[in-house]
């Protein structure tokens, strides 16, 4: 690479920059140029406004609420990033990006007993033993057998 020449990811953000001039009114380019004004400039505020405005104006989109996820973990909220890749889901249950996202989270099964919290003894008893059982460790259901 030579010195000084600008990385991929900048060369990315003057398109979108571009794009988003040519056309302000499309929600498409404003949801990417926020997404790539957090990751290349780390301006949370800014990234943010453009990506819930984009989202608001085509809420049936779901790339565009996989941008907004993408622009809160990029600033560490991860509990909004979840919420905002289970929205997209609900309008596109098969989209792939989303899913895999989520799956890199490694988002949390609910807990076995619900009206107890999920730290509670027998949440976290009754959920090692599913875990095991789903492992197809049996050593797990012995307790109940004897």
């Amino acid at each position: 690479m030579q010195v000084g020449a600008p990385s991929a990811r900048t060369r990315v953000a003057k398109s979108r920059r571009s794009a988003h001039r040519l056309d302000p009114a499309s929600a498409r380019f404003r949801s990417f140029y926020g997404l790539c004004i957090g990751l290349e400039e780390s301006r949370f505020d800014r990234a943010l406004e453009l990506c819930r405005a984009a989202a608001k104006e085509e809420f049936f989109n779901p790339i565009l609420y996989h941008n907004l996820a993408r622009v809160h973990l990029v600033f560490g909220f991860k509990a909004e990033a979840i919420r905002y890749l289970r929205r997209g889901l609900m309008i596109d249950p098969a989209n792939a990006p989303i899913r895999e996202a989520l799956g890199r989270l490694g988002v949390r099964r609910r807990p076995v007993l619900a009206f107890l919290r999920r730290r509670h003894l027998l949440n976290r008893w009754f959920g090692r033993l599913l875990r095991r059982d789903a492992e197809g460790d049996e050593a797990g259901l012995d307790a109940f057998r004897a």
